[in-house]
């Protein structure tokens, strides 16, 4: 018989004179039996490291192994998963020790490796750009690369709340993988304001311009301040809100505007002004009590200021007084800034000696001598030039003498005599340290002052 396999064997005894016949079958093995064989794969997931597989069996049989299908390489008994799915391998033992060739096969399933995309949590203002969304991938295998994008509804223009911002993921073995994805949540808040202020309509009207420091125009309403008390509000239309007032405030009182925002922008303020700022440029000088001195006052309107304005000062010491070059100055409504120089005058001065009487009404010493001398001198030089005959040498010279001594008595006395010249008085301003007020006046009767100490020595 050729091959392996089963037969019915009957065995007959004839019988003898003791015993008779009998028969009996059964079946029996002929050929070459298989062994059993055992082969058992566990299941694995995407990712895991190569894994070596065995079959036992009741033969002594060498085993080799092989990748029927499914994503897996084998190398000898080593197994590398490439990939998710369903794989069939086979063990395949040589015949040994009364033992056929034998196969077995075995199945194991690869589950997905687990993705996890992550879309990070970000904040932006009303009207500004997204910004560049950001998060992460986290469970990639075997060198595999991925990317990631992402996706929100929000628009520049979308107003405050909060918008999904949600990931996205692709690459090359992302059939391999189970994908986690958790959305990110951007946060769009209030956008910041800038708010200005300025006179407007020959300064009647405040004006306020509220800008958005992104995009977009503010609405809702702007009041307007002096010093620390509400004057009145406007509404804003696109952008600018108004409000006409009664009269500017004059002094220290500073103007300023407040917007209140509304559901997209925040509110902000004005940097309170005064409607005009005069500042010298040194809030402190020293005269002498007769001198002078220069200093320069600088002046500055708030945005729009139109009109000239009067310069003086108040509360100068005795003795004193001041100039401004030039007097006035005038505002156009785009001047920023103008100044005026301004000089301090302290003590008055006469500008020559004065000649007195004596208080009897007689003339001095020196008016006899110019008298005595002057009346000879000029009775002489008629004599001369009456009498041809004198006109010698020596003649000339007395009537030369004469003359020049009356001129002497004149002038101070010829040979001593004394004056009763007495210089005119000095008006001194008293020492100390005085706050002059620097005064400016402008139109409607609005008026600002600054103070200025000054220190007489």
């Amino acid at each position: 018989m050729a091959g392996t396999g089963t037969q019915q064997v009957t065995a007959s005894y004839l019988g003898d004179s003791t015993y008779g016949a009998s028969a009996s079958s059964a079946a029996a093995l002929y050929g070459t039996p298989s062994a059993a064989i055992t082969f058992v794969v566990p299941n694995h997931t995407y990712g895991d490291p190569p894994f070596t597989v065995s079959a036992t069996s009741t033969s002594t049989g060498a085993f080799t192994y092989s990748v029927l299908s499914g994503p897996a390489t084998l190398t000898g008994s080593t197994v590398t998963i490439t990939g998710a799915g369903m794989v069939v391998m086979q063990a395949s033992q040589a015949a040994a020790e009364g033992y056929a060739a034998a196969t077995q096969r075995a199945s194991l399933t690869v589950a997905s490796a687990p993705l996890t995309v992550i879309a990070n949590n970000l904040a932006r203002v009303f009207g500004a750009s997204n910004p560049t969304f950001t998060g992460s991938v986290t469970g990639a295998v075997n060198g595999d690369t991925f990317t990631e994008t992402f996706s929100t509804t929000a628009t520049i223009s979308s107003i405050v709340g909060s918008y999904p911002i949600v990931p996205s993921v692709t690459g090359a073995n992302l059939a391999d993988y189970t994908v986690n994805s958790t959305n990110g949540t951007l946060a769009v808040s209030q956008a910041g304001t800038a708010t200005t202020f300025a006179l407007s309509n020959g300064n009647t009207s405040l004006t306020a311009t509220v800008a958005s420091l992104t995009s977009g125009i503010p609405t809702g309403t702007v009041a307007f301040y002096e010093g620390q008390m509400e004057v009145g509000s406007g509404t804003l239309a696109n952008g600018t809100a108004s409000y006409t007032a009664s009269a500017l405030p004059s002094g220290d009182v500073v103007v300023s505007a407040q917007y209140s925002g509304d559901a997209n922008f925040t509110q902000s303020a004005s940097p309170p002004i005064l409607v005009l700022s005069v500042v010298p440029a040194n809030t402190s000088v020293t005269v002498a009590n007769a001198g002078s001195v220069v200093d320069q006052v600088n002046l500055t309107p708030a945005p729009g200021y139109t009109g000239t304005v009067q310069l003086s000062c108040s509360g100068l010491p005795q003795n004193s007084s001041c100039d401004f070059q030039p007097a006035s100055v005038a505002f156009t409504g785009s001047t920023s800034s103008s100044s005026a120089s301004l000089t301090i005058q302290t003590g008055v001065s006469s500008s020559a000696a004065v000649q007195h009487p004596h208080s009897d009404g007689r003339e001095g010493p020196a008016g006899t001598l110019a008298a005595v001398f002057w009346a000879p001198g000029l009775f002489l030089a008629t004599f001369v030039r009456r009498r041809r005959s004198v006109r010698t040498r020596a003649g000339k010279l007395l009537v030369l003498a004469f003359l020049l001594c009356g001129m002497g008595a004149a002038l101070g006395g010829c040979g001593g005599g004394s004056s009763s010249t007495n210089p005119a008085p000095t008006m001194q301003t008293p020492a100390g340290t005085y706050t002059v007020q620097l005064v400016t006046s402008g139109p409607g009767g609005f008026s600002q002052t600054a103070s200025l100490n000054l220190t007489v020595q």
